[in-house]
């Protein structure tokens, strides 16, 4: 486990208040992620309390979710004049708290995010550090061009720390020259959780989740929709069954389920007994470990974590190649095809070089494990995040010194 000499605080971990958006009985894949870093920054002596957007009644009042405290303020999703108490609410919260945390991390960018990044550091005196989510959303150059640009960069260039997820995004955040510490973070991945299946155990998995067994099993999980390139999905799946009957695809995942068939970016999904439609499961590790290869064709992510998930579960990954995103989680092709231009023919290349060599499948397999393991597994990400806020809070002592 990662414990790095906190001088700065004679040695001792450091207090934080993560700020995320949405949270449980309601959460994204950026709240799983917070709390599984929540955890193992605990497990590093880290006290870690959560301060999230009101969604509903459940912390308003305050409460603990996992041991961690929780408490919501009305600040992106409601009206002006509740939005205005809600930020004095806020303001009066985290004043009040001031002597009680070190640092403020923000979970996700956006201008609202990033005016409370501003106001947080000018009313407690307390640095915040900022992850971003989605290259070209909340990285600088995106931020200028949506609401607020002007206003965003300002409170952009206040920050004390940016976690860049990979590293194009730090690329373009250092294009702006911000003063901020900026470090290249990826999300992490419970290797525990998250291992390859033994045969025996994925043939058990077959049986229970009723995929025939002699099938050759392609896995997606995300939301459904263009964004997330289903129509490459379907349309490489299509095509392989053109050429084996075998072919079996899985879609783990909830947009259309949530949204409904006429939703904007929604892609129509076939019926077939080869193709399953699964939705949001709570078990998504069952559905890899019974799979072969995992397919990725989304046009847009700020990392996507399901990959580094696949990758632990020893499974070989076809990706489309995203600029400062891809080359960071596959380096070269011993763990895993980046298909240039997102085209489906190229996928349906890659996919049936691996249903046609069996070795070249498990040699990628064991590499994308071996790989999510020393770079993605969550002790070392906690450990890049401790060298981040010791960095961070050195830096606000030198300030306070001069």
């Amino acid at each position: 486990m990662p414990s790095p000499d906190f001088q700065s605080l004679e040695n001792s971990a450091p207090r934080v208040i993560f700020y995320v958006g949405a949270f449980f009985p309601t959460p994204t894949g950026a709240t799983y992620s917070a709390v599984r870093l929540a955890r193992v920054l605990r497990a590093c002596g880290v006290a870690v309390s959560f301060i999230v957007e009101d969604r509903g009644p459940d912390w308003r009042d305050g409460g603990e979710y996992d041991g961690f405290p929780v408490r919501s303020f009305p600040l992106h999703m409601s009206g002006k004049v509740r939005k205005l108490r809600g930020l004095l609410r806020f303001t009066r919260h985290v004043r009040a708290r001031k002597i009680d945390f070190d640092i403020f991390h923000i979970h996700g960018g956006g201008y609202v995010n990033l005016f409370l990044s501003w106001w947080v550091a000018l009313c407690t005196g307390r640095p915040v550090v900022l992850k971003i989510t989605s290259d070209g959303w909340d990285t600088p150059e995106g931020m200028k061009a949506e609401k607020w640009g002007v206003v965003s960069l300002f409170a952009y260039r206040r920050l004390a720390g940016v976690v860049a997820m990979t590293s194009g995004q730090a690329e373009k955040c250092r294009a702006w020259k911000l003063p901020a510490q900026i470090a290249v973070i990826p999300n992490g991945v419970d290797c525990e959780r998250y291992r390859p299946a033994t045969p025996d155990q994925k043939l058990r998995l077959r049986n229970e989740l009723e995929i025939p067994r002699d099938a050759f099993v392609l896995c997606y999980l995300g939301w459904l929709g263009h964004g997330k390139g289903t129509d490459i999905l379907i349309e490489t799946w299509r095509r392989m069954r053109q050429r084996r009957d075998n072919i079996f695809l899985m879609l783990v995942g909830d947009y259309l389920a949530a949204h409904g068939q006429n939703a904007k970016g929604a892609v129509a999904v076939p019926q077939s007994p080869w193709l399953r439609t699964v939705g949001r499961v709570d078990d998504a590790e069952r559905y890899l470990q019974a799979s072969d290869v995992f397919v990725f064709p989304s046009r847009r992510e700020g990392f996507g974590t399901v990959q580094i998930e696949a990758m632990a579960c020893g499974l070989p990954c076809v990706v489309n190649d995203l600029p400062g995103v891809s080359c960071d989680i596959y380096p070269d092709e011993s763990c895993g095809f980046r298909i240039a231009g997102n085209r489906a023919e190229a996928f349906v290349e890659k996919i049936g070089r691996l249903y046609a060599e069996p070795s070249l499948r498990d040699s990628m397999g064991r590499a994308a494990c071996v790989r999510a393991q020393q770079f993605f597994s969550q002790d070392s990400v906690a450990g890049r995040y401790l060298d981040l806020y010791g960095k961070v809070l050195a830096t606000e002592d030198r300030e306070i010194e001069r």
